[in-house]
């Protein structure tokens, strides 16, 4: 505290009471914007899931059937969500029964034994089990591309400097006030 030896009682109280607003200010933001991308993040978990659990519902007459052309005009409605890049239909022995892809150079895997996850080229996945009469015939797995997740995220956290950036000038003004109202009595009486 050397460094603040020299400096007026004006400039002290100013500088602790920016501190103090500034810390409170970025403990709140990294608050808010962890929030956001952990709530983010299992958002969009639950939606794949959803999303899977409607497709696997849709294929349910395909698999049972064994009606690969029809399961995969089922998985070929997902065209139509821009972040998901691909979907799958997995038999009873988990073997691959039908399949669609937006890349053409998508290869398939065995089934994965986690229920949600990152594949090896960074996207998420989800898998889901089909339900017949208690019995698992098959599985769905979907895989969002993390592109619109990201831009996103970028979006929010850009909010939430500006807002960083305007409460901290917000509080430099007001520091600059409240630090008149202590030190000019000071002054005065000096």
């Amino acid at each position: 505290m050397k460094i603040l030896g020299k400096t007026s009682i004006r400039r002290k109280l100013m500088l602790m009471l920016l501190l103090t607003s500034c810390s409170a200010l970025m403990l709140s933001t990294i608050g808010f914007a962890l929030n956001d991308w952990l709530s983010q993040r299992s958002a969009m978990f639950n939606r794949l899931h959803a999303q899977a659990q409607i497709i696997g519902n849709n294929s349910l007459a395909a698999l049972t059937f064994g009606d690969a052309d029809s399961a995969n005009n089922t998985l070929a409605s997902l065209k139509n969500e821009d972040d998901i890049v691909a979907a799958a239909l997995f038999n009873r022995e988990r073997h691959l029964f039908a399949g669609y892809r937006r890349d053409a150079d998508r290869s398939w895997q065995d089934l994965p034994v986690e229920q949600f996850g990152i594949t090896s080229d960074g996207h998420y996945f989800v898998v889901s089990p089909i339900m017949l009469d208690g019995n698992t015939i098959g599985h769905i797995m979907v895989i969002s591309d993390l592109r619109y997740w990201k831009e996103r995220q970028l979006f929010h956290l850009l909010i939430a400097i500006a807002v960083l950036l305007v409460s901290l000038l917000l509080a430099l003004l007001i520091s600059s006030r409240l630090q008149r109202l202590v030190s000019e009595p000071i002054l005065k009486l000096a």
